[in-house]
This record gives C-alpha cells, structure tokens and sequence, in this order.
C-alpha cells in the first residue's frame, strides 16, 4: 500500500528538527485547555489541529487567542477547541453570544476584547504563517505587536509570516516595511497535493499524455494519471493530475458532478512507487489530504463495479406541443421539459431584480423549443437511426462502433434541409426585436442539461449564426447545435448517469452575441473549501482565456468573497488565495466590480434557493451550503458587467 500523509508529518518533523528548540517543553503530560508558550515540537503536535478551510491544501493549525485587556496570549488546545468561540466561553468565560462575539472581536474597535487567530504550517513550503480571517480589519500596528509576541512565545518564532490574504490587508501593512509578510499565492503555488474531489474508485491505472489524449482509448474502468488539463475528457473511474487544476475549471467539474475522486499530485508522473502500478488494477482513494494507490483484486472492483452498474434508468420528460418561439419572459424553471435547462434557467434570471433593475443579461433572447428538434429528425427519417443504434446491444458494447455510428446521425441532421418557416420565424426575430445587433450565439439546451444531478457541462456545443456574415448562416447554427446531442463524450456520458438515450432533447437558447471580454469567470454561490460559511468563491481570468480550460502554466484569479455575515458588517471582503498569471500587477477585476458580481450573486443565490429549488429544509445551513455555478463575463467595448447563465451544483 502506498500512503502519502506521513510525508507531510514528515516534513514537519524534519523542519522542526531544524529549528532552534527552547530549553524545555511547556506541555508535562494530562489533559490542558492551552499552552502559554510553545517549547517545543511535542508542544506544537500536543495542541495542533486541522484549519477550518482547506483552501491551501494540508496544514497544522494552532487556534491562538490573545487577551487585549490581560495581555495573555493562550495556544488553544485546537482539537478540544476547534473554534476561537469554544475556547473563550469555556476557558475565559466570555459571554455565550456567538453574534455578539463576532462583531467585537474581527473588527478594529475599542470594545474588542481577543485577537483571534491560526498559527499555520505548511510542510510543501516549509512555512508558518499567521493567519487573520479575511474579515478581520486589525490594525497593522496591533497586528504587529501580536507577531512580536508569539515570536517570543514560539521556539521557531524567526521563520513565522504574516499571511497577506487581500489587497485591504496589504495596503494597511504597508506602513511597517520591518514586518515578514507571505503572499497567499505563494503557499498556494507551493503546494503539492491537492485534494479536489473526495472519493473512491477501483480501476486501471494509466498514464496518459494529454498531447495524444485524443488517440488514446479510455473507458470507466480507468484511473488516469494526466501531464496536463485536457479541454474534454471521457467518462473514468478516477483523475490525478500533474499540473494545478483550479476547483471551478473543467476537468474538476466534470469529476465533481461524476462523483469521481480527483486530485492533483505534482510527483505523479515520475512517482516510482506509482510507476509500479501502472496498468493494474488499483484500488484509488481521495481525502481531504492525501491519497491512496494500492494493488486491488477482482473480486473487490467487480463488487464495486456491478453496484454502480445497478443504478435505475432516468427518463427525461419532453414537451413537444409548442411549436412556436417561446418568449422566455412568459416561462420559468419548470418549463425545462419544453426547452431545456439552459433556457429555463435564463427564464428565472429574467425574473430577478437588483435595486429594482433586472439582472444584466444578454439582450434578445428567446427559446427555440423541443418540438422543432423533433420535427427535424421526423421529417428527415433519422429517429429510426437513432432507434438502430438504441436497440442493438452488440453495437452499444462496441465503443468505436457507437462513435461511428452517433458520426452519422450527426452528419444526417447537419445535412438536412431546415424547416423553412422555423427559419424565417428565427430570423424576424432577431430582425425585429428593436436592437441593433447582427450577431446572435445559438446555445444548446438540453433537458440533460443543467438539471438536478446532472448539470452535462461543456457536452454540447453553442454556434454563432449571423444576419450579415454568409459564413455563419443562421440555418448552420442550429442544426450544428442540434447535431451535438449526439456527440460521443455527450452519449456516454448520458450512458454513464444511465440517463435514458430514448427521453434526450435538444432546444436552443439564443440570445445577441458578443465581442472581445475584458474578463470571463465563474463563480459558485458558497464557499468551496469550508462548509457552512457565508462566502463565494470565484475565478475569474484577463481576456478571453478560459477559466473552466485554461492552457497549461496559465493560472487565474481564485478568490473567496466574504459577505460579512461573520462580523456583522454585511461588507464584501476577498480573500485571495491565487493571482492570474496573464494579470501579475493588479486583480482581474476592481473592488467594485467584484462587490457588485456579489450583489448579482447574491440575488440568483436567493432566488433559486427559495423559488426553484425547493427540496430540504430552508434553514440558513442548508442556505449557505447550496451552491449555484454562475458564469460572468465584463464587456470590452462598454465595461459592463454580464451573467451569461446560471445552474445548480
């Protein structure tokens, strides 16, 4: 069995070892609340325990609180007391009033009675960075008597750094050059286990250059080891990647909404220990922080494999009896069965107003629904394609079978004439809709597409049809956005959800296109590394390159939104945990615009949480764990900031 956590324990031994130790050891032995001083490694291992947030990966955290009026500094004991709030009630007899607590003691003012904060190491960097909450707007001068106290108080206080998580906390320490700073992209680059998606699998393992990943035969029965972040990958039973993945790209959601263990190993490559592995049948398991490679048999994995094999068939409702546009202002959520999730989903953020002022949309839209696909196939004799690949079992078995087969059903529907009068009524549309705009972006929308359990990002395609560009005819975008229904990674991955091929529609969502972007990102509606804390987390990227694919060695702008919800004072705070490398000298996107994306967020958070997505109780837990995928987009050419389109995790 190969078991990487110890490396981490390791690590941090060895450091320590290193270090210049104190004459002798706080801790004696028994049980104690908290050390006054931390002599030595046996002290450090007494109290440390696991942070909160796992943004940066593993770490060893001490809770440490500071008396302002008894000038006392406690190291708590974090894993009897795994909050500030905990230890202070207990121990020092504050009052029981976690809201009151809060709003006192993260906030520079004279009623504040503790510093809270967490003494962290990070064994990849080799750092022990102090850390405040994001929120937490402590004077640098206090902030700085603080550090020289637990220099004092520590036993390797010369290699502690302040941890500088925001642009506020960077300007208000800029006044005390003398003090040791690290920047939060610093620890996030340097880390080399990165735990993504929890989970386990059974398969084979392989490596799998992303350079020849196109002609590389991959099925569910395989765990892949990846050199790169390819732009699609097939349905496997689990990922680890070399390079970083960033939790909202591609790859990441993919294993997320496949229940798939994913992680990134930066060794794996060269790893001998992995390298031994290599083609067999392994047994793969993620954690929080750390994994596991072992040899497996075939009874375990064909035990594993035939309970997940036994999933029911889930059938797609489908509505054909409206064979007009639809205007999307007239529908909603539930309306998925007549055009898709996508256009039913736009429909809802139509409905939002922020200030009275609706949600900044794209202009023009409208639905193209289910019944005109279906006249297509009907009309053009390709549904009894579809029903020869459905029926024959020999030919389903066969993968390169079936992709050749789903080829042709492409090629029939993309050859087809289209109706002639959805044509027209397409094109009066965007003639007459009282905008200016020429170009318009025709986006699948699917009924397999962004609903609850299976959101199928990035399986089908989205064209541009224009009204004055002969090479982008309205007619060639349809049909080609049509055709992606039937797209191999799209079908099997329909297969692997055991989604019912029978019940799959395809409508269109059109709306005026766009230029050149200022900006692109995603965003989701909690915080992805904490649960149960009111913050979003969000990455966004300069230009035009892909957050969800980005090229290799490009990195985006990872930050977490903090709604002030903690401290009470409602103000967005953003924490950065990692920097665009296409943006080095400043953030991708201002103060501003980052607290009005919040606003809008905020808006389709609450709106989707209490109008649409019903289901659980509605208390503010639950509310602050359900989390919405939104992806945004700033205008080049007027600034303004766009939700392209929402769905539920």
């Amino acid at each position: 069995m190969k078991r990487w956590m110890p490396v981490v324990v390791l690590l941090f031994m060895l450091s320590a070892c290193k270090a210049q130790q104190a004459p002798e050891c706080e801790y004696r032995g028994g049980g104690a609340d908290y050390l006054e001083r931390i002599g030595c490694p046996q002290d450090f291992a007494y109290i440390q325990g696991k942070p909160l947030s796992e943004r940066f990966g593993k770490a060893q955290s001490l809770k440490i609180v500071y008396s302002i009026a008894g000038n006392q500094l406690y190291f708590t004991n974090s894993g009897q007391f795994p909050f500030h709030f905990d230890f202070c009630v207990k121990v020092l007899n504050a009052p029981d009033n976690l809201e009151l607590f809060n709003r006192l003691n993260y906030s520079d003012n004279p009623r504040r009675e503790y510093i809270l904060c967490n003494l962290n190491y990070y064994a990849p960097q080799d750092v022990y960075a102090l850390e405040l909450m994001a929120e937490d707007d402590l004077a640098a001068n206090a902030l700085f008597d603080l550090y020289k106290k637990i220099v004092a108080h520590t036993y390797f206080g010369s290699r502690i750094k302040i941890l500088v998580n925001s642009p506020d906390m960077q300007a208000r320490l800029a006044g005390i050059p003398q003090m040791p700073v690290i920047q939060a992209d610093e620890i996030y680059k340097g880390r080399k286990f990165v735990s993504l998606n929890k989970g386990v699998s059974y398969g084979y393992l392989r490596k799998v250059d992303i350079k020849g990943i196109e002609n590389t035969s991959l099925n569910k029965h395989d765990i892949v080891i990846l050199n790169g972040l390819p732009n699609q990958l097939p349905v496997v039973a689990g990922v680890m990647s070399v390079p970083f993945q960033t939790p909202l790209c591609h790859i990441s959601l993919l294993c997320i909404n496949r229940g798939t263990p994913n992680a990134t190993f930066r060794n794996a490559w060269t790893d001998p220990a992995i390298a031994q592995l290599e083609n067999k049948l392994v047994y793969y398991e993620v954690t929080a922080d750390t994994f596991i490679i072992r040899a497996a048999n075939e009874k375990d994995a064909s035990a594993y494999w035939q309970k997940a094999d036994n999933r029911k068939p889930i059938v797609l409702s489908v509505d054909t009896s409206v064979k007009k546009l639809v205007d999307l202002s007239v529908i909603g959520f539930k309306e998925v069965k007549l055009v898709g999730g996508k256009a039913a989903n736009f429909a809802e953020l139509l409905k939002i107003k922020v200030d009275k002022k609706p949600l900044p949309l794209p202009e023009g839209s409208f639905a193209i629904p289910f019944y005109y696909y279906y006249q297509h196939l009907q009309q053009h004799h390709i549904l009894p394609m579809l029903d020869s690949l459905f029926n024959n079992s020999a030919l389903l078995s066969d993968s390169r079978a079936t992709d050749a087969w789903l080829k042709k059903i492409r090629s029939a529907i993309k050859a087809a004439p289209l109706d002639k009068t959805l044509a027209q009524a397409v094109i009066s549309r965007m003639q007459h809709n009282g905008l200016a705009y020429t170009n318009y972006r025709f986006r699948s929308s699917t009924n397999a597409e962004d609903v609850k359990g299976f959101n199928g990002a990035g399986l089908y395609e989205s064209k541009t049809g224009s009204l004055d560009d002969a090479d982008k005819p309205v007619e060639k975008a349809i049909k080609a956005v049509w055709a992606s229904l039937w797209d191999e990674r799209a079908f099997a991955e329909r297969e692997f959800f055991h989604i019912d091929q029978h019940s799959v529609a395809m409508g269109i969502l059109v709306h005026r296109g766009f230029g050149e972007e200022l900006a692109n990102g995603v965003a989701v509606t909690k915080h992805l590394y904490r649960k149960n804390y009111p913050a979003y987390t969000i990455n966004v990227q300069k230009g035009e390159v892909s957050v969800v694919t980005p090229p290799d060695s490009v990195s985006c702008d990872e930050a977490i939104i903090g709604l002030g919800e903690v401290t009470g004072n409602k103000q967005v705070e953003v924490e950065y945990i990692g920097r665009s490398s296409l943006s080095p000298e400043a953030t991708v996107l201002t103060n501003d615009q980052l607290k009005l994306l919040t606003r809008y967020l905020t808006a389709i958070k609450e709106h989707f949480f209490y109008r649409v997505d019903r289901s659980g109780p509605k208390d503010m837990i639950s509310f602050w764990n359900y989390g919405m995928d939104v992806e945004f987009k700033i205008d080049k050419f007027t600034g303004n900031l766009y939700i392209k389109q929402a769905r539920s995790l």
